[in-house]
């Protein structure tokens, strides 16, 4: 079996770093697999470092400078013929590495992917990792993914229930593929509680993340906490610069000034949730899994984060982590304070969060449905 997994992404954001884990757990499987990225760079890279080939399968310029929210009226029409020609590059490079299956992993690579297996009579296994329900796209690119999923997949995944749930799935093979963490990012050792309070959040830098309502929250921690600090830990990546400089604004009002320190891109997120007490994830639409709330978890560093969407999968609330309500600051900044002021919860907390990642949500776990899926879709 040959997997051609595509991503029409050459930036490592969290999609992608969640396929470049999962592809070296497939081939360290004995499964021939080949990553296509949309262009050369920092992303491919990565990839080609596990072990992995890499072919870059480039995306028309046209189409992967439109963001999914440029994608409506007449930009859609406009989108058509390179998203054609990005189908058709799809489907030669399944042809030349006569590939066995095609896994799609972004939405642009979804589309494209879905139509070059169609013509190329190649299965495809769609993986969502966004929330469709969340798309801001056009009615009309809407209406097109959900046509092309009710027709062509030999299989749809998700990286958690949630996104399955909202997706309407027809009656094919589905399984929930959790973003799994490499088995090197477990904290097999106790945790020494941090010197100093420090709160941080590692995300990209984006509005639907919720940087702002992490500094709502922090204010109010802030009054109640003279000494503690924070970190906002991530970069913008799609023309999100002004919501970076918004954010900086923000920072430097009243109690805060001077305590929030914007660190940029870490290509070591352990070491950034190493230095944290508390660790917040609170977006403000539902995360699709939340990558980052396992991945701290894996640390043995406590999570807060929202009562919907993925971290409802990866955490019970009082056992290995809190949840608050959605875009609430005050309750938000209350579990932060009820952790920096109970050094036992955050260190029990910690540790039965490593409990929870080493029996689910390592990338050795987390590979088996997919590799099930993949053996279906071949019998």
């Amino acid at each position: 079996m040959r997997v051609l997994h595509v991503t029409h992404s050459g930036v490592a954001s969290g999609g992608e770093i969640a396929l470049g884990r999962l592809a070296k757990q497939v081939r360290s499987r004995g499964i021939d697999n080949v990553v296509a990225c949309g262009a050369d760079g920092r992303l491919a890279d990565d990839i080609r470092a596990t072990g992995v080939p890499v072919e870059v399968v480039r995306v028309p310029s046209s189409l992967a400078e439109r963001r999914k929210a440029q994608l409506r009226g007449a930009a859609t029409v406009m989108a058509v013929p390179a998203t054609l020609v990005y189908a058709a590059r799809i489907g030669r490079t399944a042809r030349r590495l006569r590939a066995d299956v095609i896994h799609t992993n972004s939405m642009k690579a979804h589309v494209a992917g879905m139509m070059a297996g169609w013509c190329t009579r190649t299965p495809v296994i769609v993986h969502l990792r966004d929330d469709l329900t969340q798309l801001r796209a056009g009615r009309a690119i809407t209406a097109l993914v959900d046509w092309l999923l009710q027709r062509v997949p030999a299989a749809v995944v998700g990286c958690s229930g949630h996104v399955l749930r909202v997706a309407r799935i027809p009656d094919v093979p589905t399984a929930v593929v959790y973003s799994g963490v490499p088995p090197e990012m477990v904290n097999d050792h106790a945790r020494s509680d941090c010197e100093e309070p420090v709160v941080g959040m590692v995300a990209r830098i984006a509005e639907w993340k919720g940087q702002h309502l992490f500094l709502d929250a922090a204010a109010i921690v802030a009054e109640a906490e003279p000494q503690a600090r924070f970190r906002i830990v991530g970069a913008p990546l799609f023309s999100e610069e002004p919501y970076l400089e918004r954010l900086r604004v923000q920072a430097d009002q009243g109690n805060l000034a001077g305590r929030v320190e914007f660190t940029g891109f870490t290509s070591d997120p352990a070491a950034e949730y190493d230095r944290l007490a508390v660790a917040v994830a609170c977006s403000i639409e539902p995360e699709p899994f939340g990558q980052v709330v396992v991945e701290a978890m894996a640390r043995g560093c406590p999570v807060v984060a929202p009562t919907e969407g993925g971290p409802l999968e990866a955490i019970t609330p009082e056992v290995d982590g809190l949840l608050v309500p959605p875009r609430d600051a005050p309750s938000l900044a209350e579990a932060i304070l009820r952790l920096l002021r109970d050094p036992s919860l955050r260190t029990l907390l910690g540790a039965r969060a490593v409990e929870t990642v080493k029996a689910r949500f390592t990338v050795e776990v987390t590979a088996d449905p997919f590799i099930d899926i993949l053996q279906k879709v071949q019998k």
